[in-house]
């Protein structure tokens, strides 16, 4: 078994694994907070089946990658300033933990290159702008409680 197909084979088992959990970990909330994970987890273990059943069934519909294109560190810091922001938004609150998180993955992620740098300012001012109107919506209209900050 190559390479490949043993790592489609995990992470679609990985994703499946994933969406149950989404699924399970959702029935804590109401009835109206439990739909949107519900649904996600759902649509995750489908495409995951349909990835293990495509690999057992017909493995040459999926091409073999030719190289990976990019940077595996950046990949590593997004994702790990991703976790941070999880991690902060219950003492930080929804919009502060999110706009330091907009900011922190503006500077870090771009490649290196001046053009990039320049728009990666505008990239940290789009997403807090795209998080105070989330805010708004989610707050004002949909009833939706966001995370607070809490300094003490």
């Amino acid at each position: 078994m190559s390479r490949n197909r043993l790592l489609n084979l995990t992470a679609s088992l990985a994703f499946v694994l994933f969406g149950i959990f989404m699924i399970m970990g959702s029935q804590r909330f109401e009835d109206t907070g439990r739909a949107t994970p519900m649904f996600i987890g759902c649509g995750i273990i489908s495409l995951a089946v349909v990835l293990l059943l495509i690999e057992l069934v017909r493995a040459e519909m999926i091409p073999a990658p030719k190289k990976i294109e990019g940077s595996l560190p950046r990949r590593g810091i997004f994702v790990g300033l991703m976790a941070l922001w999880v991690m902060s938004l219950p003492y930080l609150g929804f919009v502060l933990a999110s706009s330091v998180a907009f900011i922190l993955i503006s500077a870090a992620v771009p490649k290196n290159t001046t053009a990039r740098r320049k728009l990666s300012g505008v990239s940290a001012l789009a997403g807090i702008a795209t998080t105070i109107g989330f805010w708004l919506v989610l707050t004002n209209f949909l009833n939706v409680p966001l995370p607070e900050p809490v300094f003490f």
